[in-house]
């Protein structure tokens, strides 16, 4: 018992500078500088005299070893005040100086409590840009009411986990911006856990100027809804590689994108565009208002297996275009379109829908086992048009789903050959997991197709 009460209290007692603080569930610990709307920045920023504003808390990060800055609950309304190579101004403007710095919530507090606000006028948030490979951590942090992006980073690796991002670009017009922007060289860079909603332009996107740029980037476990309001020809969780020396390695898994702009036309839930290659796409959930599941622009190699794509009333199952790319990347360099799959998905409508459509691509993609079931009646189409093929092994079957959260029952013919469904829980996003801690899937904007009152 005075064991038990020692550590009570050592969690109790409020810290100092340098003092340690619990920073993950799985019990490491990181020093840290604070920053609180009842600071001052004559403070030693610690957790008893914080800092007042982030600026001077990053400035501090720049001259110690310590490299954890905690927000404390409070909104932090921010000029963006600071000319960077963003393209547009920023609010919080990161450069090598800044290696290594980490920008987080104040676990006790809890995630989304401290707001970054941009009065709906300033363009970004966060703008990284090192011009060197330097790690940054962005944690926790509710960005909101900026004209371009809230996070824009053009070096990496970058990890960008469990933030809520809202408002971007929409209603204020967009300055091209979107949830969360990776360019030049995102190698490694993870974007987790992230909820991004009531976005003008792309929910994520990285773009790779040059070979290999984007090499190894993760997007997973994010919840976007409510995308690409102001901008067609745009996509949830996209992709752009124009390099004839394709990146590899690329994963968009487990991830829930729901309602691109209101008329569906000309933005996708999941889009690979202009060369994008290499690229595992599993365990997604795609609904709601949307022009496909996925589109696809050149490139070679990736895969789209086990996910779950709602059409709701309209749109196509897959298109694949090739032709009209820009350089340095050109086809065939763009790729060929080879090693395309589409296996062992669950497409289902409320009513309309469905068709593998094509546009020219040299290589025909290889689709197989997937499951089509409307729940208002009809089988969802499962042809192929415009010199696309369509499916030739059809599973019209009805998948047995409910919820928002597109629960499968236990005993949905998907688990079984030759649909080999991955079991939930096992190494699998379906339900749940979406989102920052204790996300709940908001009950909202377009329903799922099936029945889903829980």
């Amino acid at each position: 018992m005075r064991y038990f009460l020692a550590i009570i209290t050592l969690l109790l007692v409020a810290p100092q500078a340098g003092d340690a603080f619990l920073f993950t569930a799985g019990g490491s610990f990181a020093p840290g500088f604070f920053v609180s709307n009842a600071g001052n920045d004559s403070n030693p920023g610690t957790a008893a005299s914080p800092f007042a504003t982030i600026s001077r808390a990053q400035t501090a990060m720049q001259g110690s070893s310590t490299k954890v800055t905690y927000i404390r609950a409070g909104t932090y309304t921010l000029t963006a005040n600071a000319s960077s190579n963003c393209g547009q101004t920023s609010a919080i403007y990161l450069t090598a100086a800044d290696s290594a710095e980490t920008f987080s919530y104040y676990p006790p507090d809890g995630a989304g409590t401290a707001i970054i606000d941009g009065g709906g006028v300033n363009d970004t948030a966060f703008c990284l840009f090192f011009g060197s490979s330097t790690p940054i951590t962005i944690d926790g942090l509710q960005i909101q009411n900026f004209a371009g992006h809230g996070i824009v980073a053009f070096w990496g690796p970058t990890t960008i986990k469990n933030n809520t991002i809202h408002d971007i670009g929409y209603p204020t017009p967009p300055n091209n911006g979107g949830g969360i922007s990776l360019q030049q060289n995102a190698q490694g860079s993870i974007v987790s856990h992230n909820y991004i909603y009531n976005i003008g332009n792309m929910g994520i996107q990285a773009n790779a100027y040059t070979a290999g740029a984007i090499s190894n980037l993760i997007y997973e476990y994010n919840f976007i809804d409510n995308y690409c309001r102001t901008v067609s020809d745009c996509g949830a969780l996209y992709t752009i590689d124009r390099n004839d020396s394709h990146s590899t390695g690329l994963v968009v898994r487990y991830n829930y994108a729901r309602n691109a702009d209101v008329t569906g036309i000309g933005s996708e839930h999941v889009y690979m565009d202009e060369g994008a290659s290499n690229t595992q796409i599993y365990g997604n959930v795609l609904t709601g208002f949307g022009r496909t599941c996925i589109h696809q622009n050149g490139g070679i190699n990736n895969t789209f297996n086990n996910n779950i794509c709602d059409l709701s009333t309209a749109g196509k199952v897959i298109t694949e275009y090739q032709g009209n790319l820009v350089g340095p990347c050109t086809p065939p360099s763009c790729g060929d379109m080879s090693g395309m799959t589409y296996l062992s998905n669950i497409f289902i409508s409320g009513g309309g829908g469905g068709t593998y459509a094509g546009n020219g691509p040299l290589t025909l993609p290889t689709i197989g086992h997937n499951v089509y079931h409307q729940y208002a009646g009809a089988a969802v189409s499962s042809a192929g048009t415009g010199g696309m093929a369509g499916d030739p092994t059809p599973q019209v079957i009805d998948p047995q789903l409910s919820c928002w959260a597109y629960n499968i029952a236990s005993g949905s013919p998907v688990f079984s050959a030759p649909i080999n469904f991955p079991a939930q829980g096992a190494n699998w996003g379906i339900p749940g997991f979406w989102g920052p801690p204790s996300f709940v899937v908001p009950q909202n904007g377009t329903p799922p197709s099936q029945p889903h009152a829980c």
